[in-house]
């Protein structure tokens, strides 16, 4: 969390940004200033270019947040920038928005990748200053319906009570077929193109999964009831064969007003597990 003005190049010390409390469980792992020269990558210092310079350690995934108080006293956490996997060994600039009204923090969260014992991150040189800018680079913009379920279902609800017939969170303890998590195991209206992964089990030749979309007539826009299916539009589905573990699926999602994605799965003796939600503009093909 940083200090009134954010600005730090980590030459001398860490400026007040601080790591977060046990109790806040925003990430997993303690942000330590040391030196470049300690660790295998990267081998410089970003601000001076000398072995000589401080570098902070890392992992499998890098995300910044805005962490603020709602109106009921409750701390709210908005993600606005996150990156995923290995991009390369070197220095990359990357840049955010900050759009908030009264009094923030900026949260940046490392999580370790799937091995949990090896990988390299280092910030350095931030800089905060007033005006309007892009997401740098594009592929860390967030985005309505982004979600790893990793901290909670990022606002993806079920459609009914029923709990023969519910998404369910998975856990360390509780997953199905003992699969291991994807994520880290490896504007008016332009087209959007969605994509997922998913993972069929069971022994039933009529288990599916389908999408649908929703036009939605609500201001506040999350809860519906399903008491009328008939605007809904299947636009992507797939009926499981032998099961393979995790398959990527995309879908280009059209329409000229607000909309909601509905995911149906259809099986007497089976199911599917759900994961890493992507939206990004553009065009795709339905995989």
């Amino acid at each position: 969390m940083p200090p009134a003005s954010g600005d730090c190049t980590f030459e001398e010390d860490t400026c007040g940004w601080s790591n977060p409390g046990a109790n806040q469980r925003v990430d997993n792992l303690q942000f330590l200033r040391v030196r470049a020269a300690e660790f295998a990558f990267p081998t410089t210092d970003h601000s001076t270019g000398s072995r000589q310079g401080d570098v902070e350690p890392n992992l499998g995934s890098l995300s910044a947040f805005m962490l603020r108080e709602g109106s009921s006293g409750a701390l709210i956490l908005t993600p606005v920038w996150t990156l995923h996997n290995f991009q390369g060994l070197t220095w990359f600039f990357a840049q955010t928005p900050l759009r908030a009204e009264g009094d923030f923090q900026v949260v940046i969260e490392a999580v370790w990748g799937a091995s949990n014992s090896s990988g390299m991150l280092a910030i350095d040189d931030i800089s905060v200053f007033d005006g309007n800018c892009r997401t740098v680079p594009e592929a860390a913009v967030v985005r309505a319906g982004d979600c790893t379920f990793t901290r909670g279902s990022c606002g993806w609800t079920n459609l009914t009570s029923d709990r023969d017939f519910t998404w369910t969170l998975s856990s360390a303890v509780r997953r199905p077929l003992n699969m291991h998590d994807h994520t880290y195991g490896a504007p008016d209206r332009s087209p959007l193109c969605f994509t997922f992964w998913f993972a069929g089990f069971g022994a039933d030749p009529n288990t599916s999964l389908s999408i649908y979309l929703r036009p939605s007539q609500l201001r506040s826009f999350p809860e519906q009831l399903l008491t009328d299916l008939s605007s809904d539009i299947r636009v992507w589905s797939h009926i499981l064969g032998d099961p393979v573990g995790w398959l990527f699926g995309q879908v280009q999602l059209l329409a000229s007003t607000r909309f909601q994605v509905v995911f149906e799965g259809v099986s007497f003796n089976g199911g599917f597990t759900l994961d890493d939600f992507k939206v990004y503009a553009g065009t795709c093909s339905s995989e």
